[in-house]
């Protein structure tokens, strides 16, 4: 029987989604996956909140760095599976519960994905014939089957990577895996555009090599933050691997000192794109 004063007020919860990441060791070998939880806080009549916290579905992969809900639907891209990487991964939670969606041929990194146009849009990094290439994924319902964006072999090989999106005007902001030379806008008519503006000129370390690692939409223009997308070109920094290797413990503390060391060497300064083209830093 509930006490006095805790009747609660329906639909006045709030929902966070968050995680750890843990190893798992098989006869197979090693994989990682993340455990995901949601926190509901519910509002009550007295001023009160009481909060929930419910397991839900893992993603069996190696990060988890944002969600995205597009029209009440909620949205995990998988940017480093364990399952095989013959086709990308992500993952959609509805009204049914979570759905895996495993339709994003040779999609290897599945980085962001985005409501434009009435459609989905998926940016990722995609192998074929051992070349990394930039693919760019639509799907028109709601996430379970995908189709490749057309784009020239060069503009892939180019980009290597599409990254992280945001609306931008009319058009949807792409980032390309090196930030330094600019990044892609895709048009009401499906049409990839290259801008070669260096989102980060205030970053004077050229072995920086930065990626966006959030955008979002603010008004005419879009808010962003650097990342690394590869540690840096370094002679002092090259005696270990460019990612971790986890067949020991003294691989991985090479690959961590490794990273502390690039860690300094970025500004962690929040940035602006006008819509002009311009380039500013906010804060």
């Amino acid at each position: 029987m509930p006490r006095a004063g805790r009747k609660q007020q329906p639909n006045t919860h709030l929902r966070a989604v968050f995680g750890i990441w843990k190893l798992r060791r098989s006869a197979r070998g090693v994989s990682a996956f993340i455990l995901v939880w949601s926190l509901f806080l519910h509002s009550l009549e007295n001023g009160g909140r009481v909060s929930r916290v419910v397991a839900e579905q893992p993603v069996f992969g190696e990060a988890v760095e944002f969600l995205r809900e597009i029209e009440g639907q909620l949205y995990i891209p998988d940017i480093d599976p364990s399952d095989p990487w013959s086709l990308g991964n992500i993952y959609a939670l509805g009204a049914e519960g979570w759905f895996k969606y495993r339709s994003l041929d040779n999609a290897v990194h599945v980085f962001d994905v985005i409501g434009f146009q009435g459609v989905l849009v998926a940016s990722a990094g995609v192998v074929e014939n051992d070349t990394g290439l930039a693919g760019l994924f639509t799907s028109a319902d709601q996430g379970v089957s995908w189709a490749r964006v057309p784009a020239s072999e060069a503009e892939a090989k180019k980009s290597y990577r599409f990254w992280r999106m945001a609306e931008f005007g009319d058009r949807l902001f792409i980032g390309k895996a090196n930030a330094r030379s600019g990044y892609w806008t895709l048009d009401p008519n499906w049409v990839l555009e290259s801008h070669d503006t260096d989102l980060f000129p205030d970053m004077l370390d050229a072995d920086l090599r930065l990626t966006v690692s959030r955008a979002e939409k603010f008004g005419d223009s879009i808010l962003y933050l650097p990342g690394l997308e590869r540690l840096p070109v370094r002679k002092d920094l090259l005696e270990a691997p460019l990612a971790p290797v986890y067949q020991s413990n003294e691989h991985f503390v090479a690959w961590w000192e490794k990273l502390r060391a690039a860690w300094p060497l970025m500004h962690r300064d929040l940035h602006r794109l006008s819509g002009d083209g311009d380039v500013s830093v906010v804060a």
